[in-house]
């Protein structure tokens, strides 16, 4: 009776440390597709769609130029380069979705999605679809200020 109350303990254990999000899970996809993994340090991705409002992206674009540092604690995946500066380029992570991941793995979403992960994981997103209160998330204000 023991032996079976630690196996059945055991698999309860095993069960919940496997336990990831279907955030990490999309985002470990898109990764992978470019050989890259989500860094264990704090970090930032923002993933834009090939479907979004120029105005939106763009304001989220300039309020995040505003704090970035030069520590490339933010990594942006998208199609093309539009609306990022020269300055913010410098500044950040750039994976260009030349196979067009995003948008398969993230479905139903447009403009962008902002992911904080740290050890591996995502701890919060911020999804950036309507045109209305277009600001950065807290969590990237605070993640970035610090």
């Amino acid at each position: 009776m023991k032996q079976l109350i630690y196996v059945s303990l055991l698999l309860l254990l095993v069960s919940a440390c496997n336990n990831t999000s279907e955030e990490t899970k999309s985002l470990q996809k898109i990764l992978a597709t470019y050989n890259e993994k989500i860094k264990p340090d704090h970090h930032i991705y923002i993933i834009r769609s090939q479907h979004y409002c120029s105005g939106c992206v763009q304001r989220i674009y300039l309020d995040m130029e505003k704090i970035l540092k030069k520590d490339k604690q933010v990594t942006i995946i998208s199609y093309d380069k539009n609306h990022l500066t020269q300055s913010t380029l410098k500044k950040v992570n750039f994976i260009l979705d030349s196979k067009n991941v995003t948008d398969k793995i993230l479905n139903n979403y447009a403009n962008m999605t902002i992911f904080e992960t740290k050890r591996g994981e995502v701890l919060n997103y911020h999804l950036v679809e309507g045109t209305e209160n277009i600001e950065l998330p807290e969590f990237m204000k605070q993640a970035l200020i610090k």
